[in-house]
């Protein structure tokens, strides 16, 4: 039987104080047996090389930096650092809140990187996330690892939404309504931000057809399923209701429902996510899903 541990959120920053916890964190995991170690992203605060460093030198302290030992997808932290170097703590509920000032002026000076941010910017993070760990199947998502004889694991990349997306039909709606709450309750985002899905570098999206392809590859193989990726699944009610709709809208996952749907098709045995600072378990229509908080909650 393969025991397994799922952490994530770590948001690593370079400080003593989340190393040590990070630290007491493994060897907890370490001395409980546990055989293989996942974390669902935002491993680091802002994709710094000593973010990255601080991690490894861990993972190999204890004996988890392997490929049979440890899987990772990368979080909207890992993949956006230029963004959050500008905001090191949660922007869009610490900053508007507390110092609404500094938080303007920020997102003014950052506007003209999120307007030029393309798809060959996303690549290189993605491919420096990689470097980091080493494992051929985080070259492309969504990879696929045996686990054992009988199950797998299916690592999904949530984060590919770009801030300069340009918003189509389908989601013109939707994202004027994020528009129109900010402006009403914060009075902060400038009107140019009306041309992007993910303002705040915090929403997800998925490739639903990739997912599918690799889902029934495994379906077809008889394999356990378990989906590791780095966005939550909870319903828009329930996150409104806990955090608010500016939350909600900056910081869910798109195709939610359709990919729920995948996953409830292929009979997907489990799905372990971070992003909300929580950790609980919960169901999403008839899908068993694990969140969990990392070190900072």
């Amino acid at each position: 039987m393969l025991n397994i541990a799922h952490i994530s959120d770590l948001h690593l920053d370079g400080n003593e104080e989340k190393y040590n916890r990070l630290d007491e964190l493994l060897c907890d995991i370490s001395d409980h047996g546990i055989d293989h170690l996942v974390i669902t992203g935002d491993i680091t605060n802002a994709g710094r090389d000593v973010e990255y460093k601080q991690a490894i030198r861990l993972f190999k302290k204890y004996g988890y930096y392997e490929h049979s030992r440890l899987s990772v997808i990368p979080g909207n932290h890992d993949l956006y650092p230029f963004f959050f170097r500008k905001f090191p703590r949660k922007p869009e509920w610490d900053d508007i809140k507390g110092n609404p000032k500094l938080f303007l002026k920020n997102l003014k000076e950052i506007l003209p990187k999120l307007r030029q941010y393309s798809q060959s910017n996303y690549s290189a993070e993605c491919k420096r996330f990689a470097s980091y760990f080493k494992q051929s199947c985080l070259t492309k998502y969504p990879y696929e690892k045996n686990l054992s004889s009988n199950s797998a694991l299916v690592g999904i990349d949530t984060n590919n939404i770009l801030p300069t997306y340009h918003l189509d039909g389908s989601r013109i709606k939707l994202f004027k309504n994020t528009i129109d709450h900010i402006r009403t309750r914060s009075h902060l985002i400038h009107s140019l931000y009306e041309y992007s899905d993910n303002p705040l570098c915090c929403n997800g999206d998925v490739d639903l057809e990739s997912v599918e392809t690799v889902l029934k590859r495994q379906y077809q193989k008889r394999k356990t399923i378990i989906v590791v990726m780095h966005h939550y699944l909870y319903d828009k009610r329930t996150v409104v209701s806990e955090e608010g709709e500016v939350f909600a809208e900056t910081m869910g996952i798109y195709q939610r429902n359709k990919l729920l749907a995948l996953f409830k098709k292929y009979k997907v045995k489990l799905v372990l996510h971070g992003h909300w600072h929580i950790t609980e378990s919960y169901i999403a229509k008839d899908v068993e899903v694990l969140n969990g908080a990392g070190i900072n909650d």
